[in-house]
């Protein structure tokens, strides 16, 4: 996502919450940009790898994102249980 699309979507994020980049690296140099607007609520996000892991691939297969600490705790576990991240 260049910069400048990525100033245009911060300037639609609604109130409240925060646009945030997720990125993954699908092999060296080459990397994959997810964005999403993100309760402020949930921020700062755990230092966990599983957390940032799972919100990429919800985003990316357009699922739900967490809109509180109850169902942030709920995806990480669905993802965690599903042997993708250790």
């Amino acid at each position: 996502m260049p910069f400048g699309e990525l100033d245009e979507e911060a300037a639609k994020t609604p109130a409240w919450y925060a646009l945030i980049v997720l990125v993954r690296q699908v092999e060296p140099g080459s990397r994959l940009r997810a964005a999403c607007d993100f309760s402020t609520d949930l921020l700062p996000l755990p230092d966990d790898e599983a957390v940032i892991h799972a919100l990429f691939d919800a985003v990316m297969q357009h699922e739900t994102v967490p809109l509180d600490s109850a169902a942030l705790r709920t995806l990480i576990e669905k993802y965690r249980a599903s042997g993708v991240a250790s």
